[in-house]
């Protein structure tokens, strides 16, 4: 079973709350929220590593730029991109070709992507229907990003 990320917009206080007390996560209302179980896919095919870092391009910290410990969660940890990540990643996600990501995505090769960089969140999906959703999974990315940063918002992330 692939893992989820949920994504939630928060405001300036909000995350200054969650800095100091890690718990509220838990009870966090945000001010919108994105979810998607294929992350390391979207990943890969914005940057060319499932698991980016700087090296891998502008878009490499998508998914988090601050970790922050947590036991009680199953990984550990979430993860905040701060609000002057959120205005660049959704600047450059607006700029983002989807008919080329498409391209990409029916041109892959499935079962080395899943072998050798371990996209095991291919492995959950029809591979005809990978294209159409991974490009509405980057979609949805791309509007929750833009309204995120339209309202000046940060982003907190956790998967489970």
């Amino acid at each position: 079973m692939a893992m989820m990320t949920w994504m939630t917009a928060v405001t300036s206080s909000q995350l200054d709350s969650l800095r100091t007390n890690h718990e509220s996560i838990r009870d966090l209302e945000g001010e919108g929220s994105f979810f998607t179980y294929l992350e390391s896919s979207i990943n890969y095919f914005l940057t060319g590593s499932a698991y980016p870092g700087p090296d891998d391009g502008p878009l490499h910290h998508l998914f988090g730029v601050e970790s922050i410990q947590i036991a009680s969660f199953e990984t550990g940890y979430f993860q905040i991109v701060p609000v002057e990540s959120v205005h660049t990643n959704a600047r450059l996600l607006a700029e983002v070709d989807l008919d080329a990501v498409a391209a990409k995505i029916r041109d892959a090769d499935f079962e080395d992507l899943i072998d050798e960089e371990e996209l095991y969140d291919l492995e959950v999906i029809e591979t005809d229907e990978a294209e159409k959703l991974i490009t509405d999974n980057i979609a949805g990315l791309r509007d929750f990003y833009a309204a995120a940063s339209e309202a000046g918002c940060a982003l907190v992330c956790w998967t489970s």
